[in-house]
């Protein structure tokens, strides 16, 4: 559509990016976007169910998409190693991989992991605008980068469609856009000032090195010897995050300890006090060849990948 203006819709556009960006001003209409639903799972029924895409103008993602650059590469000083959520040469199989060394490091020497694996709920639409704002200042991102964020974040307005049916424009408050291209990295921006809380508690040691959470995005596991450690880790970790405006899910927040007897987790049957709240751990049995069966089928080139990630960390 936009190449179909031809050289004098460029060098309009050009004009209106420009003032946008001098400005940090963004028109009412550019700042409206509509939610569409997609269904989690078939026959979704529960709002629960559905997760909202945001659909933004056209025009609007041209400023964006040359801010983020920019952005891009201050906001990865930031975060630490253990994330491995929507960052160059990393991914969920570079976090397994770690997490399945470490695994093995300590099975050998006959010792036991305790690890909680937490789930938020609704990360990306519980992010908080004025604490989204203040982590972006304490970073080295330029000042007009920033006032163009806190236009758009704090001046948004959407609508929201459902089938043929479009709701009137309403103000958002809190959370990022899900289909903007700023909002993963924000998202872990946002997410590593929470993890930083919590460096000093005692994890697993690997070669002198304190690992005590690996992440993708929202997704977090945290890994501790004995359970009073990992107690600790998952309390601070979840009075930190409503600070933030995030919340555990505790329904979908599963534990297990793994230990040297056939590479199996050692199942839970007693109600255990984790992050306040009474549960069921999720008794699942973990064979070592399962693992296994998962490494024999990555291709050489992202083992030697995996491998200079878990150095790193």
């Amino acid at each position: 559509m936009l190449k179909a203006l031809g050289d004098f819709g460029i060098e309009d556009l050009t004009n209106l990016c420009n003032c946008m960006y001098s400005t940090a001003y963004i028109p009412e209409d550019l700042k409206t976007s509509v939610f569409t639903l997609l269904p989690k799972k078939p026959k979704a029924k529960d709002c629960s169910d559905y997760r909202t895409i945001s659909l933004m103008c056209h025009i609007l993602k041209l400023p964006l998409s040359i801010i983020m650059p920019r952005m891009s590469q201050k906001i990865e000083h930031e975060i630490s190693d253990r994330q491995t959520g929507f960052r160059k040469n990393s991914g969920t199989r570079e976090a397994i991989f770690s997490l399945k060394v470490t695994a093995e490091r300590y099975l050998e020497v006959h010792k036991e992991i305790f690890a909680c694996f937490i789930d938020y709920s609704k990360a990306f639409d519980s992010v908080k605008h004025e604490q989204l704002i203040e982590i972006l200042q304490k970073t080295d991102i330029d000042e007009n980068d920033i006032a163009v964020i806190a236009n758009l974040y704090w001046q948004q307005r959407t609508k929201i469609r459902i089938d043929t049916n479009m709701s009137e424009a309403v103000k958002i408050k809190r959370g990022v856009r899900q289909g903007c291209v700023m909002s993963p990295a924000i998202l872990n921006l946002y997410t590593e000032y929470i993890f930083r809380t919590i460096d000093n508690i005692p994890g697993l040691t690997v070669g002198g090195i304190n690992i005590n959470n690996l992440r993708y995005a929202d997704d977090t596991v945290m890994l501790a010897e004995n359970e009073d450690d990992l107690q600790k880790l998952v309390n601070t970790v979840k009075e930190e995050s409503e600070k933030c405006g995030l919340f555990i899910n505790i329904r979908k927040t599963k534990s297990w300890t793994l230990d040297n007897r056939g590479w199996k987790v050692r199942p839970r049957s007693e109600k255990e006090n984790w992050h306040g709240e009474k549960y069921f751990f999720k008794n699942e049995q973990t064979a070592y060849q399962s693992q296994n069966k998962f490494c024999n089928q990555i291709a050489p080139y992202q083992m030697l990948r995996m491998v200079y990630i878990f150095v790193r960390l």
